[in-house]
């Protein structure tokens, strides 16, 4: 077909064509032939393989019934054990919770009688559990079934095995202090002359030297599991007509046609039309080893016609049920009839389909293969066209061994440009890395953004709901103290947030003058809730670690790099994480870094006791990016963070390490000459308030809440709108109404900008304050200059929030 016959198109299209129609007639034989012997099989067998799969699924059905009803045996004393454990433990419980809320106010027999009140009514498991309380001395605390035995010592009383009850729970609850105990007794209402096992669950309580517990028959559990499988098995159906049922080895019904029939008259005598004895022989059938077939004629449901059936039949030979399942004979029949009636007409419907479907196969695959062997043509050419230019690659390749012409051309056009790749690549390859490493950068400034503007958006409405209630609890209040917690934790989240910001070259940090110590005791207070019990953490601190001019947020994240990888090295086999704090001299000759001046330093110290490091491994620590970690531990840029703060801050870092010894790091801070003048410190002032009228917008509802209830403690009359547009038509109906707009920036529909803006048309120079998460949109400067009088970023404290209403409303009121 083409002249050169070692071409990729030649041979391509040749060896499609090939197999397309070797394939198609193949498959068209062997399909033809294998619908004919199967249609053949299926007239002949169709009946008889019917049956079978019903007899199967008669067996299986019958079968899973019979594996929930042993299952549910097995689990109903363990679910038992379960039950009494948890009621028991709400008794102790509401013990614990009486006994704390009273110790230091009522003396302890009233809180004894107390507890006893609170448990004596309480029952459960229909009536029948109840509470019962004993001290370690024997005496009977709690009995409500028998009140005449409480105050009494019952050491010596006995069940009906003659086993010591109360000493067998005492010696339960001093060993262990809970547990199951098991003991025999005549049950209320049955024959005396029948023992029934019960078991009980106790569980100590120190404070009062007691013991509560509680207890159930293990055949009412098993009286109640029965009536469970009853209740699940009589309404349960399977295919169009399929229903169990069930009876016992005496002939009493259990279930059947969707009713329980517990109880009724014995069906032991019922005979079909035919002769046979129904009931006996299903129980015959429940007595053979993996149950028996029975067959008989019976009703269908909602129907009095008596038709052929068969069923499968097994025994619970423990509860001597018969528990079993049928279908119908004639069902099958129809059955029968309708398969073949549709196995004909599918059978001529395919083989017109396969017919067609294959001529347009046969047709597609031609053409496809000369449009494909033409494309892979073009593809080669200007593939050899590129390589020609490009002449990138630094492999070579041996034409000879390339069997297919045109290949071979692009060997030979390669083969010419790896010259010039070699020493193109040589200039190219720290430029790549430079790009590489300047969109991870870029990538983790666009993810912070996102980040500080959802977080500082949780954040607003915790610090401004901890800051009222912070008002409302008195100063006395043991709340207070978790308050000022909550909010202290908030705030350095709002100082994290923007530590996130600077580093993504996204905020700016002012740093300050302050102690270094209190931030290191603090990261490492939040640490130590994180770090197991195996590993020993040790301070070293010195009376005073001195001041140095830094940002807080940075030290604190300084602190939890360092001693977060401290405890990763001895994740595994635990250790000690010691960290030290102390002034230090460096004269010229101790200088750690050229760049350092002589004088005093805060040194700060991080050392552990774990896997170490390699020397080759400690050069390249501080590199972006590197790790030694595995995945999803470290992302290799904690420690290149610390590095860089404390190289922005003049001071230096050094790390010694050994394999198997440890590591210990050092980071150098310089020490300013004197610490912050006590007298500068501002005095707390009181907040300012007013009684304007402020139009709060913020698309978040718990925001909106929280800020108008804050401006309400103010003084200020508030209109909160859930978005700009609702704002917007509110304000133009009646300008001259508010005082002053506070909105959010990134709203939906509407921006805070564009609000801002569509405001200012109607009522130009309208005081307007801008309060935002996060946004790349705006800034102080752009905000300005729209005329836009206040800006803030959330989360923001209440007294900052106020002080910037008061100066943009004075402002306006001067102007």
């Amino acid at each position: 077909m083409f002249r050169d016959k070692s071409s990729i198109q030649t041979k391509f299209l040749n060896k499609m064509i090939y197999v397309v129609f070797i394939s198609i007639g193949l498959w068209c034989f062997v399909w033809v032939q294998g619908e004919l012997l199967s249609f053949r099989s299926e007239s002949k067998s169709l009946r008889t393989d019917h049956i079978q799969s019903q007899k199967a699924l008669l067996q299986r059905e019958v079968g899973n019934v019979v594996r929930h009803i042993n299952l549910a045996r097995t689990q109903a004393e363990k679910k038992l054990e379960i039950s009494l454990k948890e009621r028991v433990e709400e008794a102790h419980a509401v013990a614990v919770n009486i006994y704390g809320q009273n110790i230091c106010s009522k003396p302890l027999p009233e809180i004894e009688k107390m507890i006893k009140d609170a448990l004596r009514p309480i029952r459960f498991n229909r009536g029948r559990g109840y509470y019962f309380a004993v001290s370690l001395d024997g005496v009977e605390q709690l009995y409500p079934v028998s009140p005449e035995f409480e105050g009494k010592n019952l050491l010596d009383l006995q069940d009906s095995k003659g086993n010591f009850v109360i000493q067998d729970e005492i010696e339960m609850v001093q060993k262990n202090g809970e547990g199951y105990v098991r003991h025999a007794w005549k049950k209320p209402g049955k024959d005396p002359s029948n023992l029934s096992d019960k078991i009980s669950f106790v569980k100590y309580f120190k404070p009062l030297n007691w013991y509560f517990g509680t207890g159930e028959y293990l055949d009412t559990a098993k009286e109640l599991v029965q009536e469970e499988v009853l209740e699940y098995f009589a309404c349960l159906r399977f295919g169009e007509e399929g229903y169990f049922f069930g009876s016992t080895f005496q002939g009493d019904p259990l279930f059947s046609n969707g009713r329980v029939t517990r109880g009724s008259n014995s069906v032991m005598g019922l005979t079909d039309p035919n002769g046979v004895k129904i009931i006996q022989e299903q129980i015959r059938a429940a007595n053979t080893p993996g149950g028996d077939f029975v067959y008989y004629s019976w009703k269908k449901l909602n129907s009095t016609t008596l038709s052929p059936k068969v069923s499968f039949v097994r025994g619970i030979v423990d509860w001597e049920w018969a528990i079993g399942a049928g279908v119908y004979m004639d069902t099958i029949d129809r059955t029968i009839a309708e398969n073949k009636i549709a196995l004909i007409a599918g059978l001529k419907k395919r083989t017109a389909r396969s017919v067609f479907v294959m001529a347009m196969v046969l047709c597609l695959v031609y053409f496809w293969s000369r449009r494909s062997s033409r494309q892979i043509q073009r593809s080669i050419d200007r593939f050899s066209s590129f390589l020609e230019t490009a002449r990138t690659d630094a492999v070579s390749i041996d034409p000879e061994i390339i069997e297919l012409t045109e290949f071979r051309e692009i060997a030979v056009s390669t083969n010419k440009m790896l010259a010039d790749r070699r020493k193109a690549a040589e200039e190219l390859g720290k430029m790549e890395k430079q790009l590489q490493q300047s969109r991870k950068m870029e990538a983790i400034g666009t993810l912070a953004g996102g980040i500080a503007h959802d977080f500082n958006n949780i954040l607003f409405p915790i610090v401004g709901h901890t800051e009222m209630l912070m008002e409302d609890v008195p100063t006395d209040s043991p709340f207070q103290g978790s308050l000022k917690e909550i909010y202290t934790s908030a705030l350095r989240a709002r100082d994290l947030v923007q530590q996130i910001l600077a580093f993504s070259r996204r905020e700016k940090n002012e740093p300050k003058l302050m102690r270094i110590q209190p931030i290191i005791e603090e990261a490492l207070k939040m640490l130590r809730s994180t770090i197991p019990t195996s590993i020993e953490m040790r301070t070293r601190f010195d009376d005073d670690g001195g001041f140095i001019v830094a940002d807080p947020t940075q030290i604190h994240q300084v602190v939890m790099n360092l001693a977060t990888n401290a405890y990763h090295a001895m994740e595994t086999r635990g250790g000690q994480l010691e960290v030290g704090l102390k002034k230090i001299h460096l004269g010229e000759v101790d200088r750690v870094t050229p760049e350092m001046t002589p004088g005093w330093y805060a040194c700060l110290s991080v050392a552990d006791t774990g896997t170490g490091m390699e020397q080759n491994v400690s050069e390249k620590i501080f590199d972006p990016f590197f790790t030694t970690k595995e995945t999803g531990k470290g992302t290799g840029m904690g420690l290149s963070v610390v590095h860089g703060i404390v190289k922005r801050l003049n001071g230096a870092v050094q790390v010694f390490s050994q394999p198997g010894k440890g590591t210990r790091v050092y980071v150098y801070f310089p020490l300013e000459n004197t610490g912050p003048d006590s007298d500068n410190i501002e005095a707390d002032e009181p907040i300012p308030g007013g009684t304007e009228h402020v139009l709060l917008v913020d698309d978040e509802e718990s925001i909106l809440i929280m800020e108008q209830q804050m401006l309400e403690r103010l003084g200020y009359t508030v209109t909160p709108c859930a978005g700009g547009i609702q704002a917007f038509e509110i304000f133009k109906n009646d300008p001259d109404l508010f005082d002053l707009l506070i909105t959010d920036m990134a709203m939906p529909e509407m921006t805070g900008e564009l609000l801002a803006r569509e405001l200012s048309k109607i009522r130009p120079k309208f005081p307007i304050l801008l309060c935002t998460g996060f946004s790349d949109a705006i800034s102080e400067e752009k905000a300005a200059f729209m005329g836009i009088k206040g800006f803030l970023f959330k989360p923001v404290e209440k007294k900052a929030l106020a002080k910037k209403i008061r100066q943009v409303l004075d402002e306006d009121h001067l102007s």
